[in-house]
């Protein structure tokens, strides 16, 4: 694990929101759910059209702008590292303490950004439960057994980050029993539900990581599912 380059550290009892500098939704970013707002670098710029005040600024500052920055700084706390063995999000996650993180701005735009992030997340899973939000899916990294409130009919991916084996899943059209799922083997892209309750369970000597995806409307039943689990 790298070392923290902050010299204080972020705490939260509740929900703490970060946006990314990605393709975000301002209108859906408007409506999350309150919380300590921290903007990831460039993400300020959304955190801002969204009308949301941010408690902090974090990052290289190689995206934010001066101008934004001069606005936020009146308000927030501005950590800026030149660490340039850190992405911005792992900066942020380094820097935070709470129960749940919302990331907006961390899906779309560019592939290399998204990969970026699902890599910190699986090298994360111990230490925060982060659910990635975008205006057309949920991403949950983990690597133990998920189980959430979904409906009939919805889609639902598992990707494989790491290879992982799975003992048990129930709610699946095509279940993954027994299966073992690799990034360069089989996955399990474009699912669904057959049920309303998803309930998958890895092997007890699996070490791997996987992501759970979904439509955003979830995002109520996928926060409860992940602050429970």
């Amino acid at each position: 694990m790298v070392k923290q380059t902050f010299s204080s550290v972020i705490s939260d009892n509740d929900i703490t929101i970060l946006v990314g500098n990605g393709a975000c939704d301002l209108t859906q970013l408007s409506k999350s759910p309150k919380g300590k707002v921290i903007a990831v670098d460039g993400g300020l710029r959304h955190v801002l059209k969204a009308g949301l005040t941010p408690n902090a600024v974090i990052g290289d500052m190689d995206s934010a702008e001066l101008s934004d920055l001069k606005v936020a700084g009146r308000n927030a706390a501005i950590y800026k590292s030149d660490d340039q063995d850190t992405t911005d999000f792992e900066k942020a996650l380094l820097a935070l303490e709470a129960p749940l993180c919302l990331a907006y701005g961390f899906l779309g735009l560019r592939i290399d950004h998204m990969l970026a992030c699902l890599s910190v997340l699986a090298r994360f899973t111990d230490r925060h439960k982060v659910i990635l939000v975008g205006a057309d899916d949920l991403v949950y990294v983990t690597k133990g057994p998920f189980s959430m409130h979904l409906s009939a009919e919805a889609r639902l991916s598992l990707w494989p980050i790491t290879p992982i084996k799975f003992a048990t899943s129930s709610g699946l059209v095509w279940p993954i029993d027994g299966l073992t799922l690799a990034p360069d083997g089989q996955v399990a892209t474009s699912n669904k539900m057959k049920e309303d309750w998803l309930s998958v369970t890895p092997d007890n000597k699996a070490e791997g990581v996987y992501a759970i995806c979904c439509a955003p409307e979830f995002l109520p039943q996928m926060i409860t599912a992940v602050t429970k689990g």
